[in-house]
């Protein structure tokens, strides 16, 4: 497949042939408040999701990937390549420890992880927003609180905000700003009026918007590196920190939102701990030795040919390959066409034709990959079969 590009240069292109996540696993034991013109008429729902309806309605008991029955205790040991020195996941300076944002930490919803982009209720147990999504109103669930036992508020809620759009990272801070105003509703809600510039996608990444304590970061700074545990609300706790080498979560007894449908039957390992490897391949023989319990692989090579040690042969580790349903990357080469050679196009045609793609794929990608034949491919948007109707129409021209 080739195509040509802005600057002119051909690629050629391919793709996984079937599209996997390579993965092993260790078998172990607001009311009435006054506002802009627009969208004056909202619903209030207890989900929210891009485009169309949530797929579970709001008697939901559960997700249906999570069991409520599932044991609970036990310890889960991952790996991380690299090193970390900060355990502040929201500022740009720092090595950021893994598991900080995502256990400690929580968001006004969370996502469903079987729906295209689908938030439900966390720390917000429902949301309120007119059809053209030109605000939005988050009320704040009663019962949430900080694992010191105060409860989280609006005004936690507003801090944070505030916090991430002038300390955050480069990300944040670009969304952040599209937040015009912000208003209190009643007791537990807080409302964003968002900008001209905003769209149908600002009120669920807002969704998604990490909520601290406004009194533990008045206390303490915000956009510095560190390695004292920060207070959190979310389902564990930081237990033991050794710098750069490892860190230990342990689950939070009686945490608020043990039984939000959202969790149920999620959160069921006493301590999840990270260990941290300096080098990738010091952390596959750690895993084939026992060390930890599960590894994603991505390297078609390591997949193909680093799996077959004892414990895999006598079944105390099972190798899974996972297919997804998500839109595929684009991988492939491009010419350098600041160099004199490939300037000429009817050259860079010629190379592509002679590239030998079946052979490279046979020879070095096990037979993986195939020629991309989309911009969208696996997705329901990728083209299939000969154009007709309407996209023949568009194409003929």
């Amino acid at each position: 497949m080739r195509y040509q590009q802005p600057a002119e240069a051909i690629m050629i292109q391919f793709q996984r042939s079937r599209p996997l996540l390579c993965a092993t696993l260790l078998l172990v034991g607001l009311g009435a408040a006054a506002g802009p013109a627009r969208g004056e008429r909202s619903t209030m729902a207890h989900a929210i999701a891009m485009h169309g309806a949530p797929k579970h309605g709001p008697d939901f008991e559960h997700f249906g990937y999570a069991n409520p029955d599932a044991p609970r205790g036990g310890m889960l040991i991952r790996a991380e390549v690299g090193s970390f020195d900060s355990l502040n996941p929201f500022i740009v300076t720092g090595q950021k420890a893994a598991g900080v944002a995502a256990y400690v930490f929580p968001t006004l919803m969370a996502r469903s992880w079987d729906e295209p982009f689908t938030m439900y209720g966390y720390l917000a147990e429902s949301i309120e927003t007119p059809e053209d999504r030109s605000w939005v109103t988050f009320h704040l669930n009663p019962g949430a609180r900080w694992h010191d036992g105060t409860p989280i508020t609006v005004d936690d809620v507003i801090f944070s905000m505030e916090t991430h759009r002038e300390m955050g990272t480069p990300g944040k801070r670009q969304y952040y700003q599209r937040i015009e105003t912000v208003q209190r509703v009643g007791a537990n809600g807080v409302r964003f009026n968002l900008t001209d510039d905003s769209d149908r996608e600002t009120p669920v990444v807002l969704a998604m918007m990490p909520i601290f304590s406004k009194a533990y970061y008045t206390a303490h700074a915000f956009n510095q590196t560190t390695l004292e545990p920060p207070l959190g609300g979310g389902p564990y706790r930081i237990a033991n920190v050794d710098p750069g080498r490892q860190i230990t979560f342990e689950r939070v007894e009686n945490w608020w939102g043990a039984d939000l449908p959202t969790f149920r039957g999620q959160f069921n390992f006493d301590v999840l701990r990270y260990d941290y490897y300096r080098d990738a391949g010091v952390a596959l023989q750690a895993f084939t030795g026992g060390d930890y319990n599960y590894r994603l692989e991505f390297n078609l090579e390591r997949w193909a040919t680093a799996y077959d040690f004892p414990a895999a042969r006598n079944g105390d580790v099972t190798l899974m390959d996972a297919p997804h349903s998500r839109a595929q990357g684009m991988r492939g080469m491009a010419f350098n066409v600041r160099k004199r050679v490939f300037r000429d196009r009817q050259i860079r045609e010629a190379l592509t034709y002679a590239f030998d793609f079946e052979w490279v794929n046979r020879s070095y990608l096990r037979g993986q990959y195939r020629r991309i034949d989309s911009f969208f491919a696996n997705s329901s948007m990728a083209a299939r079969g000969m154009p007709e109707g309407r996209e023949l129409e568009l194409l003929e021209p």
